[in-house]
C-alpha cells in the first residue's frame, strides 16, 4: 500500500507547482541576466532576494486567493515586457534564455488565471478565506 504522503499529485497540484516553477524560473531568469558582470555581494543579494521570491511564490499559489491573483497578472505584464527585450536587445544565448522566460511566463499567467481548476481552487480559497474571519 501507498502512504498518504507517497500518493500521486492531483493535476490541480500539478498545475500549482507548474506555475510555481514558471515564476520562479521568470524571476532566476532577471535576476541573473547579466551574472558575470556582478560583484560578489550583488552575487549574495540575487541569490537571497531569488530564496525570498522562492518561499513568497509557493505560500502565494498554495495558500492565498489574492497572491495568486498577484503572480498571475504580474507574470501577464511580465511576459509582454520580456517579449520586448528578446525582441529588442537580446541576442544570442540570452534571446534564447529570454525566449524561454517568455514562454514560461504565459504558461504561468495562464495556469493562475485561465485554467477553469485553478480557478474554482481560488474561489474555495476565497469562501475559506471570508468564513475564517
Amino acid at each position: 500500500m501507498i502512504s498518504d504522503h507517497m500518493k500521486k499529485p492531483t493535476s490541480l497540484q500539478l498545475k500549482l507547482m507548474a506555475a510555481t516553477l514558471a515564476l520562479l524560473l521568470v524571476f532566476g531568469f532577471a535576476m541573473f541576466y547579466k551574472w558575470a558582470t556582478l560583484s560578489s555581494g550583488e552575487m549574495a543579494f540575487r541569490v537571497g532576494c531569488t530564496l525570498f521570491a522562492a518561499l513568497l511564490a509557493w505560500g502565494g499559489i498554495f495558500g492565498n486567493a489574492q497572491l495568486q491573483l498577484l503572480w498571475g497578472w504580474g507574470l501577464a505584464v511580465t511576459a509582454a515586457l520580456l517579449l520586448g527585450l528578446c525582441l529588442g536587445t537580446l541576442r544570442g544565448p540570452l534571446l534564447l534564455g529570454g525566449g524561454l522566460a517568455t514562454l514560461t511566463a504565459v504558461l504561468g499567467a495562464y495556469l493562475l488565471l485561465r485554467d477553469p481548476e485553478v480557478r474554482a481552487y481560488r474561489e474555495r480559497l476565497r469562501q475559506r478565506q471570508s468564513n475564517s474571519e
